[in-house]
């Protein structure tokens, strides 16, 4: 799968399409995929997208390396925020189809477990947040500093 990696330029180009009309819907999820880093994996959850009709996927657990936009040969754009070294733990990615894509304004990697993108349209603009919390094992201060950096994100 051929894919065009973008890391330098977080901010897109002027949308030209319109994600928010009145008169249609679009369908949002998000899946705890437990990693895009197994070959075949992420060709796996486009196609189930693809199936259940979802414009924007949130993603935890991506399992990849850095943060970056990729446009997948599929024509489908995605989006992740992961940690920097080579441990290939954690991480977030939002999944956006083609007309998606088109709207997208800017999107924020914050740190392996949260981002946020934003989108443009005539009507509104839309703003969404990924984030994947610290389990109930993890220590008070490392979920203190989840929910502070997720408050200032809203």
């Amino acid at each position: 799968m051929e894919a065009r990696q973008e890391t330098g330029s977080r901010t897109a180009n002027h949308p030209i399409a319109d994600i928010l009309r009145p008169e249609s819907s679009r369908l949002v999820g998000c899946w705890n995929v437990r990693t895009l880093y197994q070959t075949g994996k992420l060709a796996q959850v486009l196609k189930k997208m693809e199936s259940y009709g979802i414009s924007l996927l949130g993603v935890s657990k991506a399992r990849r390396t850095g943060f970056g936009k990729r446009q997948l040969a599929s024509g489908q754009t995605i989006a992740f925020s992961v940690r920097s070294d080579d441990q290939h733990d954690q991480g977030v990615a939002l999944i956006i189809d083609q007309e998606g894509h088109k709207t997208l304004i800017e999107w924020k990697p914050i740190n392996e477990r949260l981002m946020s993108a934003r989108f443009n349209s005539a009507y509104a603009k839309l703003t969404t947040v990924v984030c994947y919390a610290s389990t109930e094992v993890a220590e008070d201060t490392e979920k203190d500093a989840f929910y502070d950096q997720l408050q200032k994100v809203i």
